[in-house]
């Protein structure tokens, strides 16, 4: 089954570790889906460089960042969870997000535990990809 997220198309079936079901046994396109990944890190990232440091541990948003980085979190949730079903990665990144927002506006130490999340979903995905190409050329032979 292929699911549409944007102008992308996953067919979902990776493993994503933490004792996670995949759902529907479907397959990905581990590029585009790392690809769209990648670029809700940087524009996340974008935006976490541009909080203005107020105090040592206080930090403030400018207003147009913080509706964007509100939508692109919601983006990003919404492409994990079609591409895997319920998972970790939403979940953690869902929960960063709703813990930075209750304190108006979003923390910057919530945004930059969000783009961790964003890191590992990718490396997980990367090394999934790896174990994959081994043991496909590994029945070649």
């Amino acid at each position: 089954m292929r699911t549409a997220v944007g102008n992308q198309y996953y067919n979902v079936s990776l493993d994503l570790g933490h004792n996670e079901q995949v759902s529907g046994g479907r397959n990905v396109d581990p590029e585009a889906l790392l690809a769209e990944l990648a670029k809700y890190e940087a524009e996340i990232a974008n935006i976490e460089s541009r909080f203005i440091r107020i105090t040592e541990s206080l930090f403030y948003i400018p207003t147009d960042d913080d509706a964007m980085i509100r939508h692109r979190i919601e983006q990003l949730i919404e492409i994990l969870n079609h591409a895997f079903g319920a998972n970790n990665y939403s979940r953690q990144i869902s929960a960063d997000f709703n813990r930075a927002s209750r304190n108006y506006p979003p923390t910057v130490h919530r945004v930059r535990s969000i783009l961790w999340t964003i890191r590992a979903a990718r490396q997980r995905i990367e090394q999934n990809c790896a174990v994959s190409e081994v043991t496909t050329d590994a029945r070649r032979l």
